[in-house]
């Protein structure tokens, strides 16, 4: 999910599906160029190219995919959140040797993923929360992503110390979290590194100019520095249309918070 600039009702848009929930109305739209998701609220969900589905349109997108940058040897992804499956797109198209496990907690998302957004035709999505997910996980993986929102919150979780106990239970030596946090203000992602750096010692945070999405990257074991960062972001941009080095040169190590902060 992003708060990026809302694409809803450009010229020529046209509705293709449209459901009542009690959560409110959701529509797949497209026009000539794009296909998205509508959630009801100001902000674009799943925005696609139809000429190039692999292509990472919201600009909140590429800085979740940065991590791949901190582990290019990774073999396993892990995403939570799959929603539209923007990321399952990516990768399979441009590092078709990534297993990647999927997980989302909204069944009409995963059935408009696989009719209305061309999720690869070998990619499973699992139904259920990231929470049910832990509790039964028997894998590891190399990069985590973590893209969960309520509405355009943080979920409550995201301040809780135990679901990073948790999340780094299913990591490798080596692994990745990726977080795309709405912090609402400072203090909101301040307790999000609290809870977050009670189980992690390292984190990179990744700030945008004109949206309020917020990236952080925490580590289990010291992380690449932002050199080499920028040097494996070569590796993105080299697939896509994506200046991922310039991206890697925004990053910044977090210093450790004080617990009475």
């Amino acid at each position: 999910m992003s708060n990026d600039t809302s694409y809803n009702n450009p010229p020529g848009t046209r509705t293709l599906l449209e459901l009542s929930r009690a959560e409110g109305i959701l529509r797949v739209c497209e026009n000539e160029t794009h296909r998205w998701l509508e959630f009801g609220t100001p902000f674009t969900q799943s925005l696609m190219c139809r000429a190039d589905p692999a292509r990472l349109e919201l600009e909140y997108a590429p800085g979740m995919a940065l991590a791949y940058a901190f582990n290019p040897e990774a073999k396993r992804l892990l995403n939570f959140g799959a929603g539209c499956g923007t990321f399952e797109r990516f990768f399979a198209a441009h590092f078709p040797g990534l297993q990647i496990e999927s997980v989302e907690a909204e069944p009409a998302l995963i059935n408009i993923a696989k009719e209305y957004f061309y999720l690869p035709p070998h990619q499973e999505i699992q139904l259920g929360s990231a929470q049910s997910y832990l509790d039964n996980v028997d894998s590891s993986a190399d990069i985590v992503l973590c893209d969960l929102h309520n509405g355009d919150k943080n979920p409550s979780f995201l301040i809780d110390p135990s679901f990073y106990q948790e999340v780094k239970q299913c990591m490798n030596d080596g692994a990745v979290l990726a977080l795309n946090l709405l912090p609402t203000d400072e203090h909101d992602l301040m307790e999000v590194r609290l809870a977050v750096q009670s189980v992690f010692k390292w984190q990179y945070l990744l700030q945008f100019n004109d949206i309020s999405n917020v990236m952080l990257f925490a580590f289990p074991q010291q992380p690449l520095k932002k050199a080499e960062v920028r040097t494996n972001a070569a590796l993105l941009s080299a697939v896509s249309e994506v200046n991922f080095e310039a991206l890697a040169d925004r990053l910044k190590m977090l210093p450790q918070l004080p617990q009475s902060w």
